[in-house]
């Protein structure tokens, strides 16, 4: 049980895990009822992120009371995210890359600066429609950057950090968990577009859901993969009933090998964290 404990003392300072400074790990009932409470947090946030649009097309006939409801939603829903969460932070320091993923993420950066140009060229068109258009698309495409990013990238990563902890590839599994989850997460939208749309977007959801993983170990925060999240989704079509993506060929040949890379590049940066 000893060398349990100092085996694991050794890996959290080897690992500058910031979530370290909030449990102590060596105290395994408080590991594991600050795991519960995290976990019943994220339940909690996912109830009130899949309820909110219900509430507002149902029950709010008024559209400027539904932009402020959403607006207060958000502002509540990010303090509580923030104070319940623990930390945004994965390390309590900076890690220095080598060579390997230095080349490896500088490439990554290059495909995400062309990501969000894309981005931001073909969701120009949103600066055409009405006003009030803009508004509510904005606020729809805020709405799923920071609750999602929160519940994927936030406190369901943090969870599976601590689950793993003594997995010396933690962050890299934490990454795989977190980003098929958030894919398969989207089959929720089966209710009301067509299962071949759906499909081609679970393929597209995980692969952002690497990307932005490796967003928030790079920078260690999550306010960059909120902001490339909500560019990616500020797009009139996120307003409509069917969001996915019906190519399904396309969508793979593409985003399959994406996923790949970003795999390669979090294993290799967690492999490096356990050469230290």
């Amino acid at each position: 049980m000893e060398k349990e404990k100092q085996k694991e003392g050794r890996y959290e300072k080897r690992h500058y895990l910031a979530l370290a400074d909030q449990i102590d790990f060596n105290d395994q009932k408080q590991t594991k009822t600050v795991l519960v409470k995290m976990i019943w947090l994220e339940i909690i946030l996912q109830i009130c992120y899949q309820a909110y649009p219900f509430v507002t097309k149902y029950l709010i006939g008024n559209r400027v009371l539904k932009d402020v409801f959403v607006a207060i939603y958000l502002i509540v829903f990010t303090m509580a995210a923030l104070h319940f969460g623990l930390t945004t932070k994965v390390f309590d320091k900076r890690v220095k890359t080598h060579r390997a993923v230095k080349v490896l993420t500088a490439v990554y950066f290059v495909l995400l600066g062309l990501m969000v140009v894309m981005n931001i060229f073909t969701h120009s068109m949103v600066f055409k429609l009405p006003g009030h258009k803009i508004v509510s698309i904005a606020l729809i495409a805020l709405s799923a950057a920071i609750c999602e990013e929160f519940l994927f990238r936030g406190i369901l990563f943090n969870i599976f950090t601590v689950a793993l902890r003594k997995n010396k590839y933690n962050i890299f599994w934490t990454s795989v968990i977190c980003s098929v989850l958030f894919g398969l997460f989207h089959l929720i939208n089966l209710f009301h577009q067509p299962l071949v749309s759906t499909i081609g977007q679970i393929i597209f959801a995980m692969a952002l859901g690497f990307i932005l993983s490796y967003l928030r170990i790079l920078s260690n925060g999550i306010i960059f993969g909120i902001i490339v999240h909500f560019l990616q989704d500020c797009s009139p079509q996120v307003a409509s009933s069917n969001t996915g993506n019906s190519n399904i060929a396309f969508v793979s040949a593409v985003y399959i090998p994406v996923s790949i890379f970003m795999m390669i590049c979090t294993y290799l940066f967690n492999r490096q964290l356990n050469k230290k």
